[in-house]
């Protein structure tokens, strides 16, 4: 009886580690995806940026 408590113990150990990784990784997909929309962003503005740029030089 005491080996199966043991594997019981371990098997739920593994889940519980398993449990805080999955967290640990869909917290830095969030981050991940705002860092997308933030570059996105940044791109938007460079791109507005060189196109007023290029009007004015042309002017």
């Amino acid at each position: 009886m005491a080996v199966r408590k043991d594997k019981v113990q371990l098997q739920e150990e593994k889940i519980i580690a398993l449990r805080e990784r999955v967290k640990q990784l869909e917290e830095d997909k969030k981050k991940l995806i705002f860092q997308l929309v933030e570059m996105e962003e940044l791109r938007e503005e460079n791109k507005r940026l060189i196109e007023q740029i290029n009007e004015n030089s042309s002017v």
